[in-house]
């Protein structure tokens, strides 16, 4: 088998992936009142086909095009084993960014620990003897540097000692399709974000009393959240998007504001605060991980861009 499993043709067509033969069915489509000949192909995503590819209910892969519909009467190339074995293999880092976490861990402690207790810069500099120290790449950081649903990448002294010291993050963030950096803040840091692909919605509430700011951000426009604002990015479009962001401290810090509902906080206390009851092991069973800082946004917007959320089916 190529690891696809037709279940069913016509005017309704499921089909679903099996990632291993421990995996249950996925559904992947569910088209009604569609000819046999003009299935909408629905978007899916692969590290191999690209950030973002429309694939049909054959499975076979067409040109990327902002537009589903475009591709009706597309003509079809098939995929061959090794995209197929690509694409099963990225649906499934999809499934497992679901549980990762963001928090930044620290990448050499050892020599953190020296950098922070040498006498002079001249020191620093001789522990940092490579070119390689000095280098970077935010695309090879697995599995925050994704488009599905996205995720953030940080260039900090946790993840790049180099950074140790220089009181700045630099951060990529991904935002996939109808997808969204939840309600947070940096209590240690102002965040500066300029977009540079696609088009990003960006909230920002400063303090009690404050206003909301709201900033509809294309490509060389820029924001700032001030230091420990709560703020949150989404992509509305049907289209990735992508932004720089910059924040004033190696360490700056992230608090995702729903993860109050899943961290431990007494259930009595926090529906007293909201004023109604919310707060439960239900509700903490539903709220998103923090995973790899992203997180699907606004059903209405899944439906109308045609993305499939990994991990969400029957």
């Amino acid at each position: 088998m190529d690891g696809r499993e037709l279940i069913s043709c016509g005017r309704k067509c499921d089909c679903s992936i099996r990632l291993s033969p421990t995996t249950t069915r996925t559904r992947w489509l569910n088209h009604e009142d569609v000819p046999a000949d003009l299935y909408e192909p629905v978007l899916l995503y692969s590290s191999v086909l690209g950030p973002s590819s429309w694939v049909d209910h054959k499975h076979n892969q067409i040109p990327h095009h902002p537009s589903p519909a475009v591709h009706r009467n597309h003509t079809l190339t098939t995929m061959n084993p090794t995209t197929k074995l690509g694409l099963a293999a990225s649906l499934l880092l999809a499934l497992l960014a679901q549980h990762a976490s963001a928090v930044d861990a620290t990448s050499n402690p050892e020599l953190i620990s020296k950098l922070i207790t040498s006498n002079s810069q001249l020191d620093r500099l001789a522990l940092l003897g490579s070119n390689e120290d000095w280098f970077f790449d935010f695309t090879t950081q697995q599995p925050n540097y994704n488009f599905a649903p996205g995720g953030v990448v940080n260039m900090n002294a946790a993840t790049f000692p180099a950074a140790k010291g220089n009181d700045m993050t630099l951060a990529m963030l991904n935002l996939g399709p109808c997808s969204m950096l939840p309600m947070h803040y940096h209590a240690r840091a102002a965040n500066f974000v300029v977009a540079v692909k696609g088009n990003t919605t960006t909230y920002m509430w400063a303090e009690n009393g404050a206003r909301l700011v709201t900033e509809d951000l294309g490509p060389g426009q820029a924001t700032v959240f001030p230091r420990a604002s709560v703020h949150m990015m989404v992509n509305t479009g049907c289209e990735d998007a992508q932004l720089v962001s910059a924040l004033n401290s190696d360490d700056a810090g992230t608090t995702n504001l729903n993860q109050m509902f899943a961290n431990g906080f007494p259930y009595e206390l926090v529906n007293a605060a909201l004023g109604q009851d919310v707060a439960s092991d239900e509700v903490k069973g539903r709220i998103p991980p923090v995973g790899t800082g992203s997180n699907w946004g606004p059903e209405s917007c899944l439906r109308r861009c045609g993305v499939v959320k990994p991990g969400a089916y029957e």
